[in-house]
């Protein structure tokens, strides 16, 4: 189970200013309409990537243990576990200390030489033979109760209170998107635009419309090629 505990407040990965700068637009008069575009492009941004906002949230998860070494989070990458417990009663629970486990911040992913336990029923297979026990599948139970924040920031972290500082042993509270995302989403803007969004050729009569082909389609969209090293299909 996922439950979000904090919300973030960047709705966008790049500024008007910037976008304006691309653009090379020295007026305000179409300041909104550019916000606009850059909140579209900054979710787009994050459902092409795929796995979870971008923005910086704190979560509290409960995951099922497999028998094997690994704890996979839902989102990612973790900027830092501030609790994390081996039952979902955090007043009986054990607390997991931070040298019981290893933490790979950019796939979310928690490592363990004791492994995490696996804590579905085990009972006799019914046709096996010989009868031993043996887990049964879809039956887990998820013990595992994890604190975390993952995600980016643009603007920065203003509410220590958070406990969102702490970042693989840094205090670091800036900017931490990388700046390709913010290129991506730029270009994004750029497309939206000047309506550009993959269309070679369009007409006003009839509202005739051809689309990229042959050797022009095979080429990623420039935006889509910055983000391919982040996107998650799983």
């Amino acid at each position: 189970m996922l439950t979000l505990t904090t919300s973030s407040t960047d709705a966008q990965f790049t500024t008007t200013a910037a976008v304006k700068t691309l653009l090379g637009i020295t007026d305000t008069a179409d300041d909104a309409l550019l916000d606009s575009y850059i909140t579209q492009a900054s979710r787009w941004a994050e459902n092409y990537i795929g796995h979870g906002p971008l923005s910086a949230q704190s979560y509290r998860e409960t995951a099922a243990g497999f028998g094997g070494r690994n704890l996979q989070l839902s989102h990612r990458p973790v900027r830092a576990i501030t609790g994390f417990w081996d039952a979902t009663d955090t007043g009986t629970a054990t607390t997991m200390l931070t040298t019981e486990y290893r933490l790979d911040a950019d796939v979310g992913m928690l490592s363990r030489d004791a492994g995490w336990a696996w804590d579905a029923p085990g009972v006799p297979r019914p046709f096996a033979l010989p009868l031993a026990a043996a887990y049964w599948a879809g039956e887990e139970a998820e013990p595992w109760m994890v604190d975390y924040v993952a995600g980016w920031t643009y603007s920065g972290l203003s509410t220590a209170s958070d406990n969102w500082s702490t970042v693989q042993g840094t205090t670091s509270t800036g900017r931490t998107v990388p700046e390709d995302i913010e290129l991506a989403v730029q270009l994004r803007v750029l497309a939206l635009q000047s309506g550009d969004l993959g269309v070679v050729e369009r007409s006003v009569g009839d509202l005739r419309v051809k689309y990229q082909s042959g050797d022009e389609g095979s080429r990623m969209d420039p935006a889509e090629e910055l983000l391919a090293p982040y996107r998650s299909f799983a």
